[in-house]
């Protein structure tokens, strides 16, 4: 994984690496019955790093290879939002867009639950715990290599999509999702069995296994 990789090449040994990985709790994001109704969805602040208008130009781009009409929820709220408003009404023939607003951690699942495919266009985050949410409602992930979560929880290939901010290849590769049913149910396996090793239980065996090694390097010195 990148970032047991990353330590080694400070020349920590594997002894000493312990992963406590982010994570939310995965069960309650998995809705198997839900039925799908939107073709994407973005989950965030409506801030400029978090490229929102990006992901609209994006469905709009799919709309047009398709030949059809697309769909794409945002969830949250911020500064961007009255711009957004005025674009969905530009690309309105393309594209129709909903805006949640903000929403509760209980009513989270379902709108994960409404869409097909996760949107996470970030120009920097650490990680993205939004990713994990994803994943364990099933979901393929396209996201920039800016998000700490990309070559990790969601892998190229296997899960999603890492792609640079180019709206060509994220359009390939939302269309490539939605016009193969086989790849895209593969996609949504991996997510669910990717996120597994996500949890709290492996977070605090994380941090209790650093803290036992540390007591028993102070012991012995």
């Amino acid at each position: 994984m990148a970032r047991v990789e990353l330590f080694r090449q400070y020349g920590v040994s594997d002894k000493q690496i312990h992963l406590s990985p982010l994570c939310t709790d995965n069960k309650r994001f998995y809705l198997p019955d839900k039925a799908k109704q939107t073709d994407f969805i973005f989950c965030g602040r409506f801030v400029d790093f978090k490229r929102p208008l990006f992901a609209m130009e994006m469905a709009r781009a799919v709309a047009i290879r398709l030949g059809r009409r697309t769909s794409i929820s945002f969830v949250g709220s911020g500064a961007m939002e009255s711009e957004m408003r005025d674009f969905a009404n530009q690309i309105s023939d393309h594209v129709d867009t909903h805006f949640v607003g903000y929403v509760s951690q209980a009513e989270l699942p379902a709108c994960y639950g409404d869409a097909r495919i996760f949107l996470f266009p970030s120009e920097g985050d650490v990680w993205g715990v939004v990713a994990n949410e994803a994943c364990a409602a099933g979901l393929p992930v396209i996201v920039s290599p800016h998000a700490g979560a990309a070559g990790e929880l969601v892998v190229d290939g296997s899960n999603g999509y890492v792609r640079d901010m180019d709206l060509a290849a994220w359009t390939d590769a939302a269309v490539d999702l939605l016009t193969d049913e086989a790849k895209y149910q593969r996609f949504s396996h991996s997510s669910l069995a990717r996120v597994g090793e996500y949890t709290f239980e492996n977070a605090a065996l994380g941090l209790a296994n650093a803290i036992r090694q540390a007591r028993q390097a102070s012991r012995a010195s």
